[in-house]
């Protein structure tokens, strides 16, 4: 807990425990201490060990904090997805589950092990000779926990279940040399070259002889045919319509004398001038002026809501009033309206065998070049060299280490690739096997391999010591809630 003091935070989501046999949570529906009953005040009691709404909004207050530090804006609408307030009550249930078996196993806390732990949390309170401020300290606790006897509780609590995660921890601790060979593993790094063949990407000079589309589409007819009903959507266009408009500005005049000048326009056009001519002369939109303010062919959904309104109920050929938008105002009229439709596949069959033929060919060059740079590779070159021969784009990228996912920036994500290029020797750096990432087929040479800077090193495999050692006493204690939960439930 005390940890989480200096960031800030009190508590940290470790396990979701099942709510079983001498766990008593008094709640009726998802944790809506408004209908509670029995001791309301009290939603988690194991073995006499309780903890209050109070304690259960400060977990929640907690979580959120850490939650919104790591998605940012996109906290807002994950939220309801997270269940904070049941994460909450879950992780207090752990924590309580714990604290009665550390309770029947007799462990306690001194006061001087509360006392040194306080201290050592507190240093955010310290002034500039390095003594804490006491009141500054006693308001925070107050505020946070309701008074200094339940924080020193609490504080009592986190040695008890320090000893308790100690205790179940046993003889699965982690030694300096595990630490440091997971320290040089996890900090090791490499510099790869890679060539990446595509078949969505083939190169240029690609040949597609004139008629071939057309033969592939005679000939695959159904193929095309499924193609275009399993991608149907793609192909379904929403209602459209193309307007034309002049805009006179308002930045640099005023409201009535730019309602003034588009009224003139207009009137221009309705005595019979050609409204292309008049963008042409007056229109204050760069974009459409030269094109007579044509806006083109548009989805309903991308046209300005001013514009929109205003041609509402005219037909094709139909001169609205005189628009206000919001850069000015708008002479505006309906040129064509056209309803949602989808294209049939007479329309689209060619364009579909087009991308089918050309993916074909794509997989074909990948597979004849895939087979040629294996063997130039098994011919005893290396990936640069067998690449420049063959003229195929060599990438390289920078130095990076492990990941759990396997991403290499400029490659993607790829653990067979990572395990390639880590396994890799400067005597053997060229791996002789083509690995699938995607749809892409690449081949992976071994550049540079760096070790672990030695700079601090020593302090750093404590660091990861602790760390291991941390995570191991999790998983005994996820392991001891496991069979405790077994035995509730027998």
């Amino acid at each position: 807990m005390l940890n989480f003091i200096r960031q800030g935070q009190r508590w940290i989501v470790t396990t979701l425990v099942a709510l079983v046999g001498a766990v008593f949570i008094l709640f009726f529906g998802p944790w809506d201490f408004s209908q509670t009953g029995g001791n309301a005040s009290v939603p988690v009691e194991v073995d006499g060990i309780q903890y209050t709404i109070a304690d259960v909004q400060r977990v929640r207050d907690g979580l959120e904090r850490q939650y919104r530090d790591a998605l940012g804006d996109r906290f807002d609408e994950l939220s309801p997805q997270l269940q904070l307030q049941d994460r909450a009550v879950r992780q207090l249930v752990d924590r309580a589950i714990l604290a009665a078996e550390a309770k029947r196993l007799g462990l306690a806390a001194s006061s001087s092990e509360v006392e040194r732990l306080i201290r050592g949390a507190f240093s955010d309170f310290r002034d500039e000779q390095g003594r804490i401020d006491e009141e500054r300290a006693r308001n925070y606790v107050v505020y946070e926990w309701g008074s200094v006897r339940r924080f020193k509780e609490e504080v009592a609590s986190d040695v008890i279940l320090r000893k308790m995660g100690r205790l179940l921890l046993g003889s699965a601790g982690a030694s300096r040399a595990e630490a440091r060979d997971a320290l040089a593993y996890r900090e090791e790094q490499v510099r790869i070259a890679f060539v990446s063949l595509d078949p969505s990407s083939p190169p240029d000079d690609l040949e597609v002889v004139p008629g071939d589309v057309e033969e592939f589409l005679r000939n695959e007819a159904q193929r095309v045919s499924d193609a275009y009903q399993a991608d149907l959507e793609r192909y379904q266009l929403p209602e459209r319509m193309r307007l034309r408009h002049i805009l006179i500005r308002t930045d640099d005049s005023d409201e009535e004398t730019a309602r003034a000048a588009a009224e003139a326009a207009r009137a221009r056009i309705e005595a019979g001038e050609d409204m292309a001519s008049v963008a042409q002369e007056l229109s204050d939109d760069e974009g459409s002026k030269e094109l007579g303010g044509d806006l083109g062919l548009l989805p309903v959904s991308q046209v300005a809501s001013a514009l929109r309104e205003a041609v509402a109920d005219l037909e094709p050929g139909g001169l609205a009033p005189v628009t206000r938008g919001e850069q000015g105002f708008h002479v505006v009229r309906l040129e064509e309206r056209r309803s949602a439709e989808t294209r049939t596949l007479e329309e689209v069959g060619l364009e579909i065998a087009d991308a089918l033929y050309r993916e074909e060919q794509g997989e074909r060059w990948v597979k004849a070049k895939t087979e040629e740079l294996a063997a130039e590779i098994a011919g005893g070159r290396s990936l640069e060299e067998a690449a420049r021969t063959l003229g195929l784009n060599i990438e390289r990228t920078s130095l990076f280490s492990r990941r759990p996912d396997g991403f290499i920036q400029d490659l993607g994500e790829s653990v067979e690739a990572q395990t390639a290029a880590f396994s890799l020797t400067t005597d053997a750096p060229t791996w002789p096997e083509p690995i699938e990432v995607g749809p892409r087929t690449v081949f992976v040479q071994l550049l540079e391999r760096r070790d672990p800077d030695p700079t601090g090193f020593e302090a750093r495999v404590e660091q990861e010591r602790e760390r291991l050692e941390e995570a191991a006493q999790q998983r005994s204690e996820q392991a001891w809630l496991a069979a405790r939960r077994t035995e509730l439930q027998a």
